[in-house]
């Protein structure tokens, strides 16, 4: 019974209406990654005393339609020698409902084709949303860069 509580809660979280025309005139997207199906995460060290972790988040149709979010301490070099760290904090449901519009899931990605998706939001401020582990009722927040890797569909 908790389960579907668990269900109905989560999705109340989220609609998705949106189209493709819809997302071009927004300054922000947030990206909801859940690691099911067509979606990796790959979290490694890049020095063995640093405790930060980069972590790489795959979205994909097949081996050749892939958007990749790239979550670092940094976004680029020139933030990294002004000193200025990628966002990451802890938000609710609350903010998520906020936002709903802005939000995206694989089956934006899916449905508007891989390609046209990345060229419509590559030069925005992208935000991935996944969920936090100890506290169910909580997401993390990280801000992302993109590339993608795609062939002709």
């Amino acid at each position: 019974m908790k389960t579907i509580y668990y269900i109905l809660f989560f999705n109340s979280c989220f609609i998705y209406s949106q189209s493709l025309e819809s997302i071009k005139n927004l300054d922000t997207i947030y990206i909801l990654f859940n690691g099911k199906k067509n979606m990796e995460k790959v979290a490694f060290l890049k020095k063995e005393e640093s405790k930060q972790n980069s972590t790489l988040y795959t979205y994909f149709k097949d081996a050749n339609n892939k958007i990749l979010f790239y979550y670092d301490e940094y976004l680029n070099y020139d933030d990294m020698s002004k000193g200025k760290k990628a966002e990451a904090k802890t938000i609710n449901c609350k903010t998520l409902k906020k936002n709903k519009y802005r939000t995206l899931n694989l089956d934006f990605f899916l449905k508007n084709g891989f390609r046209d998706t990345y060229y419509s939001i590559f030069k925005k401020h992208i935000y991935l949303i996944e969920r936090d582990k100890k506290e169910r009722s909580k997401f993390n927040l990280k801000e992302v860069t993109i590339s993608s890797s795609y062939h002709q569909e």
